[in-house]
C-alpha cells in the first residue's frame, strides 16, 4: 500500500523558498499544512477554514509552534503563498500526492531501472521519491537530522528533480505497470500524474518539498 507522499514544487529563488529556509515559524505552517496541497494556493472557503480549525489546535497544543506572533506569522504565510501564485503562474499545478502507492512505485521503479544502472537504481530512486534533503533553518548540513519533536520539510534538489524526470521520461505508467488489474490500473494513473508533474518542475529548474502522512 505506501504512505501518502505530497509533493510541492518550488522554485529556488522564490521568496517562499527563502521564508521556508529563513523563518521557523513559517516552515511549521508549511509542514502542518502541507497535506492540503494545491488549496493551499487557492483554498476554498471551506479548506480555509479548515485550515484555521487546524491552526488553531496546532497552537492549543503548543502555544510557541508560531512564535511570540502568530496571527502575524499566519497572515504571512498566505501573503507569501498568494505572491508565489502570482509570480510563478500555475505553480499550483505543480503539486501532486501519491495516494497510498509509494511502495508499489518504488519497487517496480527500482527494478526497471535496475536494468540499466545496476547497482545504482535503489539509491537513485530513493532519492527521487523521498528526497536528498531537509529544508529548515535549524538544520541546513547535509545528512543532519531533525531535533526529536521537531517536524521537517523534505526537500528534493532541482538537480535530483532534473535526474528524476530524465528516468521516468524512460517508462510510461504502462510500462511500468504492464497488467490490466484493477490494482494496476490506480497505480498506473498515480504514477503518471506524478511523472507529469517531476517532468514540468524539472523543466522549469524548480525543487520539490514534500510532507509525508
Amino acid at each position: 500500500m505506501g504512505v501518502r507522499i505530497i509533493y510541492w514544487a518550488i522554485p529556488p529563488q522564490s521568496g517562499l523558498y527563502r521564508s521556508l529556509q529563513e523563518d521557523v515559524a513559517l516552515n511549521t505552517l508549511m509542514s502542518f499544512l502541507i497535506s492540503y496541497g494545491r488549496e493551499l494556493y487557492q483554498p476554498s472557503v471551506s479548506s480555509m477554514s479548515d485550515m484555521q480549525e487546524s491552526i488553531a489546535s496546532l497552537l492549543e497544543y503548543n502555544p510557541s509552534a508560531l512564535g511570540s506572533k502568530p496571527a502575524q506569522s499566519v497572515n504571512s504565510f498566505f501573503s507569501i503563498l498568494e505572491k508565489t501564485c502570482a509570480d510563478y503562474p500555475s505553480i499550483e499545478k505543480r503539486v501532486v500526492a501519491l495516494e497510498k502507492c509509494s511502495l508499489a512505485i518504488e519497487t517496480n521503479l527500482q527494478q526497471a531501472l535496475e536494468k540499466k544502472r545496476p547497482g545504482t537504481a535503489t539509491k537513485m530512486v530513493s532519492k527521487i521519491m523521498w528526497g536528498d534533503g531537509i529544508l529548515h533553518p535549524n538544520w541546513r548540513r547535509p545528512g543532519q537530522n531533525p531535533p526529536v519533536g521537531e517536524s521537517a520539510l523534505g526537500l528534493i534538489s532541482p538537480s535530483i528533480v532534473k535526474e528524476g524526470a530524465a528516468v521516468m521520461a524512460q517508462w510510461s505508467s504502462q510500462q511500468l505497470f504492464p497488467n490490466v488489474s484493477s490494482q494496476d490500473s490506480w497505480h498506473q494513473d498515480q504514477y503518471q500524474r506524478w511523472q507529469r508533474v517531476y517532468l514540468a518542475a524539472a523543466g522549469r529548474e524548480e525543487a520539490f518539498i514534500l510532507g509525508v502522512s
